[in-house]
């Protein structure tokens, strides 16, 4: 971002003040454009999992209704709470571990676009697999 600023100082009369406030204003905007994206994503990957699971185990949300979920731990996340582990989850499911991110059932750098925002991505994840309990109880 500095960098940008710089090459945007040389290469205009803007003040470098003025260079560095534009591609400030450039790294936020995508910033909230990256956040909009992993939020829409995120609540689309955990309603297909959810589906699945309502599919393979009916009241799977009372069971995991009040306790904290979150996405990135193995031990905390919606597969071990409800079959002990990540992997016996995904094997239970029928679900390649490959195919975990499309299920909401684990973030991965390519399921963010190269986007290295771990701790919005996990909220992001964690709040919608909130939602579709909340749908379900």
């Amino acid at each position: 971002m500095i960098f940008e600023a710089l090459l945007e100082f040389s290469l205009t009369s803007l003040s470098f003040p003025e260079a560095f406030e534009n591609a400030l204003r450039e790294f936020r905007e995508r910033a909230r454009i990256t956040d909009e994206h992993l939020f829409d994503q995120a609540h689309a990957h955990a309603e297909l999992g959810a589906n699945i699971l309502d599919q393979k185990l009916p009241g799977w949300a009372r069971k995991v209704a009040g306790k904290h979920i979150y996405i990135s731990n193995p031990n905390m996340c919606i597969l071990a709470r409800l079959f002990g582990s990540y992997t016996r989850g995904l094997d239970t499911l029928g679900i390649e571990g490959t195919e975990a991110d499309r299920f909401g059932f684990r973030v991965s750098l390519k399921t963010r676009e190269g986007d290295v925002r771990v701790h919005n991505s996990t909220y992001y994840y964690r709040k919608a697999w909130e939602a579709q309990i909340a749908l379900r109880t």
